[in-house]
Order: C-alpha cells, then structure tokens, then sequence
C-alpha cells in the first residue's frame, strides 16, 4: 500500500517550518566538534587532520571523555547535535574515547557506507589506527591517525570480499522434502504419546526420590535432637546440687517442654510413614505430600532443637557464675584483712572494727549466699564490699604518706635550725598538719572516705607549708642569694640599655611626630621601672640575710624585680624597633608608590578591554586606589614625611587595584562561562527538537491528538529563547549577565518541553505500534490459513470444478485479508482483527471442503501419493513466488533507512 500524500505533504511542511526556527542556532555549531575533558589531545592537530574530511562536507565530531561508554557516547552526539535518537546523521564522521572504562569507538553516516562499511572497514581502522595511539599513551596520534586513514578510505574506497557459487543437486532435496512430509504426518502424533509417558514416569520417580531424600533428612534431624536430649538429661540430674531452686525449676521446665514436643514429633513422623505405606501405588501427588510434610517436621525439629540449645547455654551461663563466685568471695576476704592491718599499723586511733563494720557484713554475706548455691547473688555482695574496702585503703595509703611527709619534714627542720635557721613557724605548721589527721581519723567510721577527703586536704596544704618554712629555708637562702647577683648584673646592663634607647629617640625624633608619638614617654617610663627594680633588689638583699631571714619575702621582691627590668628593656626595645621599622618604610616608599601605580594601570587597561563584561564595582575599587596613591603622594612632599603612613597608602592602593583587577577578571569569567552554558543549552535543545521534527516526518499520522498544538508551542518558545540568545550583545555589565541567564533558562525550559512533548509522542507511537503487532499476528495467521488453502486447492482442482465452494471461499478469504489495512487507532485495529479472523475462519473451511474432496476422491485410487506431491509442488510454487524485501535490519546506525553504522570496543 502506498502513503497518503495528503498527511505526507503536511508533515513536510511542517519540518520546514520548524528546520527554518532552527536554522540561525543550528548553524552556530562548530565543525569539527571537539570535547576534550582530559586535556591530552592537540586540538590545532585533530583540527588540520579533519580539514581534508569537511571538505568533502563531513561533519567531524572527536569526544575525549575521562568517564563514558557506549550509552555516553550516543548521548553526546544527540546533545552536539551530530545524532538523533538512536540514527547518526548521514554527512557525520565521530571519534569517541572513554578513559573509564577503557572505550573507543567510530561512528558515521550512511553517507560514508561504501569507505568505512565495507569489509568492516571501521573497526580495521579503530584497531589498527586508533587504539594503537591510545595504548601508548599519545590521544592526539591516536585520534589524527584514524581521520587520516579514514580519508583514505574516502578517497579509495575498499573493495567488498568475493562470494563462492554453489550449484546444488535438486533431486536429493526433493527426495528429502518428500520424506519430512511423511514424517510430519504420523510423527508428531507418536512422539507426543511417547513424550508425555516419558514427562510422567520422569514426574513419578522425580517425586518419589524427593520424598525418600526428604524422610531421611528427617530422621535425621529426630535422631540429632534425640541425642542432643539424652545428653541434656544427664546433666539435668546435678542440677539441684548446683543451681538454686528457681534456676533447677527454670530449667526443668524448659527442657520438659522440649521432650514433650520431639515425643509429638517422632509421633507425626510414624504417622506419615504409615500413611504412604497404606498406598499401594502412589501418585506423584501422594509422593509429593509426603515430601512436603517430611519437610515441615524438619523444620519443627530444628526449632525445639534450637529451644533444647537454649537450656543448654542457660545451663553453661550458671555453670560460669558458680565457678567465679568462690574467686570473687576470696578476693573480698582478703581485702578486708589487708585494709584491717593497715588500719592498726597506722595509729591506734583508728578504729578499724567500727570503720569496716559495713564492708565485713557485706563479706559475711556473700559467704552465706555463696553455701546457699546463690552464686550471682554471691558475686554482687563480693564485689560490692572489694569496692567499699579499696576507698578504705585509698584513704588509708593518704594518711600514711601525710604522716610520713610530716616525719621528713620535722627531721629537715630539725637540721635547718642546727644551722641557725630559725624553724619555729615550719614545725607549727607540721602540728597543724598533725591535727588535721587525728581529726581524719576519729571521724572515718562515722563519715567514710568521702567525708575525710577535705580534712586531709588541708593536712597536706600545711605539711607542704612546713617543709617550706622548715626544713626548707637553707635552700632557699642559697638560691636567693644567687638570684640577687643575677638581678644586680641585669640591673647593671638595663642601664646601658637605656642610655641606647635615648640615643635612638633623639633620631626618631628627626621623623614626622604622628609616626613615633606612640612611643613618646617610653625612655623616661623605663628609667623609672628601673628605679624600682634597683629599690626591689636592695629590700630583697636585706631580708635574706641570716639577721633577718625573711627569706620567702626576699624571694618575692626578687620576682617583683626581674619584672620591672624586663618591662623597662620592653619599653627600650620599642624605640629601637621603631626606628628600624621607619628607616625601612622610608627606604621602600617610593617602590611601594610605583608598584601601586602600575597595579592601578593594569586594571584600568583590563577593565577598558572588557568593559561591557565588567560591573562598576571594580572601578569604585580602583577610584578608592587612585584615592590613597595621591594622598601617599601628598605626604611626601611634607618637610618631615610620615614614611610609615606613605607605606600603608601604597599597600591600601596596592591591595586595591588588585582586587578590583581579580574582581574585574572573575566577572568576565563568569560571563564566559554563562556563554558557554548556554551554547550547551542551544545545542541540547535544538537536538530535542530535531528529534521530534525526524519523528513527525517519518510518523506523520502516528502522533497523538492535540500533540500540533503543543509542537506549535513549542516553535513559539523557541523563537523567544533564541531572540533572548541574540539580545544578549545589546546589553552590558549586569545587564548583560541577567540576559544570558534568562537566555540559557529559556532554552532549559526548551529543552524540557521537547522531552516532554517527544515522550507524549513515543508513547503513543508505541501503543500504535503494539496494536499494529497484534494485527500483523492475526494477519500471519490468516495468511498461513490461506496458504495452506491454496496448497490443497492445487492438489483437489483437478477433482472439482474452479467455482465449487472451496474455491468461493479462499477468494473471499483473500478479499477479507486484502481489507485488513493500515492502523492508526483503536477502531482500526478492532476492524484489521475483524477482517483477519473473517480471512482466518473462511479459509480454514475452504482447506476443510478440499481435504474432503481429496478423501473421497482417494477411496477410488492410490491418491496418497498424488496428495503428496501436489502439497509439494504447491509448496515449490508458494516457495517461488518473489518476496517484498524488508527495509528493517541491521545495526543502529546513522541517516536514512537504518545506514551509517558505529564500531567500538575496549582498547
């Protein structure tokens, strides 16, 4: 059947008004296209490689990706617009290249069929050419070496491979035929017999084996948990003697549940057994529900196996706690004798008995718990008093290293004072200390640890206090003497110190005074913080001496000396650090001002180049630049230039034409970036709608209804995005950014509404395409019934005459399946199905009518072999009709009816 040309000529006329729309972005495509995510390839080289290819009017396309594959690859393609679906545009040549996973590929037009077709010319080349570049690391040689060869296939094509002529013998293929005839008659009949016995004597003895493999699987599992029990019974007869009651109850009960359920398992087991034996011969049924309640008991066996497991770690977990008690109770026992023994070494005053009462009772009762089998029990009342006991003798440990520092600390005093040092303040301290502790003592067994900790606290604090005002002093009397020579020689050095510094301040004072009147003071301040460091000194000489001995005070004024000399260096050292710091600013000024000046001009020359692309802020920031240089200017020519402030200027203006010039370069860049999202965008959405376009003028009656006026939207969007894309040059700074934005939101929105419009579209086509299967289905059934209609019509015309009803009815048959006709929706294909069973049903009576004839006709004659031969030779002539060739096949590929082709691998 031929198109309508009504539908075709609107489908033209459509495309043309949609390819004109898209004509002026379609057009800004670059050629060749050249996507290098990796940064390995030489662009200018791929680009002088392809020229001799675009010459021909190729449309080149080379895709370095780091991360890809065969699906990315098609996907590329579509969004440059070098691929529409899954078809490659008939002029294209493209080169694809994944990183990872490890991925080449050649794809190209129908255009290029006879180059790179042929012989698989494409995959030669993507072998020899460009894999071997990729392997050893050079993309570029890779690349250049594949368009370079694929222009020599271009310019002379290969030659196909020959073929072999094979001239066959007719006579033993229709000997052959005759013999499958034969076989197809009676054959089928017997083997189906014999196949169905076979399935079910294999059905049977499959079953039967299940039902064997899953009693035995059973029984094993019953013996197991019988096994498991009798063990589980031996134990259980020293429970009593070794778990408390509620534990040997706990456990009876357990166990006693688990025997009742295998006793009623073993039960059900005999049951089944008996069951299947009562059957004389069972079925596959019977053998089948054997096996499956073999199966549940298997499964119920296991789970008061795993109730049995659970006695069994109960058991295991009281077996643990009754053989750590006994540790745990001895443990506690000896702790109180230790700490009971450290009491009475320490002093008499402490009442141990009184002190530990609560600790003993707590041992006493994990005694009794422990020969009443209470194990747990046992444990926690050991446990407890062994943490009670420790507090006792932390605080007993304390106490003894009190006292004994106390000891020490009498006995230095003692030899202190033989040296004349007078110790009376240090051994009232040591009595303090002594104190404190009785005091600890008395009240631990009513307060406990805890309520002693402060009193032994301060029992510490004045032991520490007579160590130092004891035994103590010789020591640092020697010290402080030492000290004393230490700050008269730094004293003596903060002298000559100061006598610098004036001498520093009177050049200083040759500079601007708002660069030094921080520091104006600083000179006097020191001489008067040395003044009182040398007063500081001499105090600290007077008390340390063995007529006075006030030696902790001495040692205090010498802290309070090192002080004030160190204040007074840092008050010197800042006048000389000024001076440095001015000498240098006044050495670098000049350079800081040029500096500043030629930062200032770079960006003034960058913002003047791009000026449409660049906002007003980074001019503000060079005005703010230009402002601080003329003041830095400006204070030069002062009699007594503040050199420090000049530095700063520069450095402010230094600072600020740089960021304006980073400022003015980021603005620019993010604009280039903007132009290229949205020549991304163009090519992503001019794609979609080339897509649609394709469809619609290969499907022109197979898109949906009110799917026009959605297609007519879409051209208006498309002529708004690409007059937003085209304002874009009108307008400048921020102005400018607004529109790209609004550009590449349009083409977005674009590109979203194709998708959706060509989903709308797929969709239905494939409903369509589903009823149409369904047709062509029906319509092979009726052709197959009017073939084999035509085939016995051969064989019984020459019984009847050619108007008998058989021959009325296959003409009509013929006539209902020639109105089955094309689909386009559900009223088409409902008439198509009615039309093909109407061509199905007429033919069968017509096959019916002849096979009748033919029956009668072979009682009269050997008409066996007659029937025979005429279904052959009806099936030679059928065989020799010509057959319309089919335009489906082959590889996704590129233009035209399925051509083009691609070839990739891994490499």
């Amino acid at each position: 059947m031929f198109p309508n040309p009504v539908p075709m000529a609107r489908a033209l006329a459509l495309m043309t008004l949609l390819l004109t729309l898209l004509a002026a972005p379609a057009l800004a495509q670059s050629n060749p296209t050249i996507v290098d995510e990796t940064g390995q390839l030489d662009t200018a080289a791929v680009q002088r490689a392809a020229q001799p290819l675009i010459a021909r009017g190729a449309q080149v396309g080379v895709f370095i990706v780091q991360r890809g594959g065969e699906d990315d690859a098609l996907r590329r393609y579509q969004r440059a617009g070098l691929a529409s679906g899954g078809a490659i545009n008939a002029d294209a040549i493209l080169i694809y290249v994944s990183f990872d996973p490890r991925y080449s590929e050649i794809a190209y037009g129908d255009r290029w069929n006879a180059a790179l077709r042929t012989n698989n010319n494409s995959e030669t080349i993507r072998q020899n050419r460009l894999n071997p570049g990729l392997a050893s690391g050079n993309t570029t040689r890779g690349v250049v070496d594949a368009l370079t060869e694929i222009e020599r296939s271009i310019a002379s094509p290969p030659v196909p491979a020959g073929g072999t002529t094979v001239t066959i013998n007719p006579v033993p293929i229709v000997v052959g035929v005759i013999f499958l005839v034969l076989l197809a008659i009676g054959g089928p009949m017997f083997w189906s017999r014999f196949q169905k016995r076979r399935a079910a004597a294999k059905a049977l003895e499959a079953a039967r084996t299940a039902a064997e493999e899953a009693r035995r699987s059973a029984s094993s599992a019953i013996v197991d948990v019988s096994q498991a029990l009798r063990s589980a019974r031996e134990k259980a007869q020293f429970d009593k003697v070794s778990y408390t009651e509620s534990d040997v109850r706990q456990l009876a009960a357990m166990q006693g549940d688990v025997e009742q359920q295998v006793a009623r398992l073993q039960e059900r087991f005999s049951e089944i057994e008996k069951h299947l034996a009562l059957r004389r011969t069972p079925a596959q049924a019977d053998y089948e529900t054997v096996a499956q309640q073999y199966r549940q008991l298997e499964q119920e066996i296991t789970a008061a196996r795993e109730r049995l497991a659970q006695v069994e770690a109960r058991r295991a977990e009281l077996d643990r706690i009754a053989q750590a008690a006994p540790g745990e109770v001895d443990k506690a026992k000896k702790a109180l004798a230790d700490v009971a023994a450290q009491f009475s070494a320490l002093s008499a005053d402490l009442q141990s008995e009184a002190a530990l009462r609560t600790a003993g009772s707590l041992v006493e009762r994990a005694e009794q718990l422990l020969e009443e089998r209470r194990a747990a029990d046992a444990i926690t009342a050991a446990q407890a008093a062994s943490a009670t006991l420790k507090s006792f003798a932390d605080v007993v440990a304390r106490m003894r290293d009190i006292s004994d520092g106390i000891a020490a600390g009498r006995a230095a005093a003692e030899r202190a004072a033989a040296q004349g040092f007078r110790v009376e303040a240090g051994m009232a301290s040591f009595n303090t200390a002594e104190g404190l502790l009785r005091q600890a003592a008395a009240a631990l067994p009513v307060v406990g640890p805890e309520g002693v900790a402060s009193l032994l606290d301060q029992a510490d604090k004045a032991r520490e206090m007579g160590v130092l005002r004891g035994g103590g002093l010789p020591a640092r009397y020697r010290a402080n003497l030492e000290r004393i020579e230490n700050v008269k020689a730094a004293g003596e050095a903060l002298a000559a110190f100061i006598d610098e510094g004036w001498r520093v301040f009177d050049i200083v004072d040759e500079f601007a005074e708002s660069s030094w009147s921080d520091i104006r003071g600083n000179g006097s301040e020191a001489e008067r913080a040395a003044d009182e460091a040398q007063e500081l000194w001499e105090r600290a000489a007077e008390r340390n001496s063995m007529e006075r001995q006030e030696f902790i005070e001495a040692s205090a004024d010498l802290d309070a000396a090192e002080e004030r000399i160190a204040y007074a260096r840092a008050l010197i050292e800042a006048i000389i650090k000024r001076l440095k710091d001015l000498e240098a600013a006044r050495d670098a000024a000049r350079d800081e001002i040029a500096a500043a000046e030629a930062d200032i001009m770079q960006g003034r020359a960058f913002i003047a180049a791009n000026d449409p692309d660049v906002g007003r802020e980074p001019e503000k920031l060079l005005a703010r630049a230009e402002s601080a240089l003329a003041q830095a200017r400006a204070e030069i020519g002062q009699e007594r230039p503040d050199w420090l402030q000049i530095v700063r200027l520069a450095h402010e203006a230094n600072h600020l034409a740089d960021e304006a010039l980073r400022g003015a370069r980021s603005e620019v860049e993010a604009m280039n970036r903007l132009r290229e999202q949205l020549k991304r965008m163009q090519q992503v959405a001019t794609a979609e709608v080339q897509k649609i376009v394709q469809f619609v003028s290969v499907h022109p009656r197979d898109i949906p209804v009110g799917a026009k006026d959605k297609i007519n939207g879409l051209q208006i969007n498309l002529q708004a995005a690409y007059a937003a894309a085209q304002s874009v040059d009108q307008k400048e700074e921020e102005a400018r950014a607004a529109a790209l934005r609004d550009a590449i939101e349009r083409y977005t929105a674009l590109e979203q509404q194709a998708a959706g419009i060509y989903e709308e579209i797929r969709s239905h086509f494939q409903r369509l395409e589903a009823m149409r299967q369904r047709v062509r289905d029906e319509a092979e059934r009726a052709k197959a019934a009017i073939n084999r209609a035509e085939q016995l019509s051969v064989r019984a015309g020459s019984l009847v005459s050619r108007d008998a009803a058989g021959f009325a009815l296959l003409q009509e048959a013929r006539t209902s399946y020639n109105q089955i006709g094309q689909v386009y929706n559900e009223a088409d294909m409902q008439r198509a199905l009615r039309w093909a069973q109407e061509a199905y049903e007429k033919a069968e009576r017509a096959s019916r009518i002849f096979e009748a004839l033919i029956r009668a006709a072979s009682q009269g004659d050997d008409s066996l072999g007659d029937f025979i031969g005429g279904v052959l030779v009806g099936t030679l002539l059928n065989d020799s009709r010509p057959r319309r060739s089919s335009w489906s096949g082959g590889s996704r590929g590129g233009g035209g009816f399925g051509g083009g082709g691609r070839s990739g691998g891994g490499w």
